[in-house]
């Protein structure tokens, strides 16, 4: 049976700012594995360039990719139940779910089943006191969901660390390739204590923005994107012996 890797994540996932720096994305080679393609900016983000087209094409398998831009923890859950409508039968899927933070960022369906996609005061305030309440349940949610149908998922935290209520959290250590409370971008680019962003005028690590972000202001350049790649491919190569 053959195995296919499902991306979920954000702005990282699709190579933002790239775009800027190194020409739009004007390939169609990719656009029957990318779903979320009708809403990246082909101007700025560049899947080709990112992380998750790279491991995928170390490992040497196919792969689809539901990253977007601002996307939040939420948003990834919703991305799942309409992938698990439309999974292909007779393959093996292993989801790969490369976390944001767990703040200043929504995606929300309200009563009238309208998208609330950008934070107001309300919300912000709610996330700073429950969310580590939300995350845990979101991805306990996404968890139970991928063994429901027969999904194999993989979390990481991507660039900033996550914290969990230990007493609710179902998912088992085996199922995160780093520990939820590291991020993958610490591992990768040898530094500890991420920042929820670089847009500051003092940067809290000037070595690894200089190294792994710029030119690009909030996002990793060309070299960082490949060093996320390597540490993933790592990662993700002992989990997928068995496989």
């Amino acid at each position: 049976m053959s195995t296919t890797l499902a991306w979920f994540g954000d702005s990282y996932t699709v190579g933002q700012e790239l775009g800027t720096h190194h020409g739009g994305f004007t390939t169609d080679e990719y656009d029957d594995r990318i779903p979320s393609l009708p809403i990246i900016d082909r101007q700025r983000g560049r899947p080709d360039l990112a992380f998750p087209i790279l491991t995928s094409k170390q490992l040497k398998l196919d792969f689809l990719l539901y990253g977007a831009g601002g996307r939040a923890i939420t948003g990834m859950y919703c991305d799942l139940l309409e992938f698990a409508k439309t999974k292909k039968d007779g393959v093996n899927y292993v989801a790969v779910f490369a976390f944001p933070g767990p703040v200043s960022r929504c995606h929300y369906i309200d009563n009238d089943n309208n998208y609330v996609n950008f934070p107001d005061t309300n919300i912000l305030r709610h996330q700073l006191r429950f969310h580590k309440f939300e995350t845990t349940l979101n991805i306990n949610n996404i968890y139970t969901t991928c063994v429901a149908h027969d999904i194999t998922p993989y979390f990481v935290s991507t660039w900033s660390r996550l914290e969990l209520l230990d007493h609710y959290n179902i998912v088992p250590g085996a199922n995160w390739l780093l520990p939820h409370d590291s991020a993958l971008t610490e591992l990768a680019w040898g530094f500890s204590d991420p920042p929820q962003d670089w847009l500051t005028i003092l940067k809290p690590n000037n070595r690894v923005f200089d190294t792994y972000i710029s030119p690009c202001l909030n996002h990793p350049n060309i070299l960082g994107q490949q060093v996320l790649a390597d540490s993933m491919t790592k990662l993700l190569k002992d989990k997928l012996l068995g496989v």
